[in-house]
């Protein structure tokens, strides 16, 4: 788990986020961030709030529900071991809940709960200026994330909480369903959003054509170039660590903490399917 040491790293974090969120328009709609109290800290998981007001609201294609507020919490972490990580994604506050959800206080409304992880060396670079290169491409290693996840928590939905015909008041399970489903779309435009700017920026090298044109192949385009990127500057900031007094050896299946929530997102998806 996080250690104390940390936690000057986890505000920077936390205050990264809500200046890109709150300030800087990073989710292009009017949007509000709440810290959590300790209670939802200790039995809920997260460590953020962040209400989006939609409008016009989204039309989820796969429910047919209309969902023009987006709720969700996030829980930030800069751990980079994998089994760490894999409980982070993977933790509810109770067995009755789906991966990917968690609880709004104690009245227990069900919200996306989303994990975001940078590594040291990214908040110990990143700037105050919102328009620096290491908060541009924060932004969209946070994005990147919040996907991958997305995509994993609607592919492990369980299939028998949904009701089979579509007529009537709507489940809370379809309603869940549909915020995860609504937020994938939401979080995925401006995800594409992210990786324009970042080419018009010159903070990702042009792709091929044949891959600009796919968006499938230019988000893993993308995603590649900047896990590879974390890799690097991981490995070369744990040669650099490891001549300090007292280091703690890291484990060989230690890793930038991007690279291993989109690893072991896709991974777990992979596995369920």
């Amino acid at each position: 788990m996080d250690g104390e040491y940390k936690k000057p790293l986890i505000k920077k974090f936390e205050k990264l986020l809500i200046n890109g969120v709150s300030e800087e328009n990073w989710l292009k709609f009017p949007a509000e961030v709440a810290k959590a109290s300790p209670s939802d800290v200790k039995n809920n998981f997260v460590d953020l709030f962040v209400i989006v007001n939609i409008n016009p609201p989204l039309l989820d294609s796969e429910t047919s529900l209309s969902v023009d507020n987006l709720t969700f919490s996030l829980n930030f972490t800069l751990e980079q071991s994998r089994e760490e990580i894999k409980s982070l994604l993977l933790k509810t506050p109770d067995s009755s809940l789906p991966n990917g959800l968690t609880y709004l206080g104690e009245n227990s409304v069900e919200i996306p709960r989303l994990v975001l992880g940078l590594s040291d060396y990214d908040l110990d670079r990143v700037s105050e200026n919102p328009n620096s290169p290491f908060a541009k491409k924060s932004r969209f290693k946070l994005l990147s994330e919040i996907v991958a996840e997305l995509d994993l928590y609607l592919t492990i939905f369980p299939d028998s909480t949904l009701p089979t015909s579509l007529e009537g008041d709507p489940s809370p399970a379809l309603k869940n369903y549909a915020s995860l489903s609504a937020a994938s779309s939401f979080f995925r435009d401006l995800l594409f959003d992210s990786i324009e700017s970042l080419l018009d920026l010159d903070l990702l090298p042009p792709p091929p054509r044949s891959v600009s044109k796919v968006p499938r192949k230019l988000l893993a385009y993308a995603e590649a170039y900047f896990k590879k990127e974390s890799r690097d500057n991981f490995h070369a900031e744990t040669l650099e660590k490891k001549s300090r007094p007292f280091y703690e050896r890291v484990g060989v299946t230690d890793n930038d903490t991007f690279v291993q929530i989109l690893s072991l997102a896709n991974e777990c998806k992979l596995t369920s399917s």
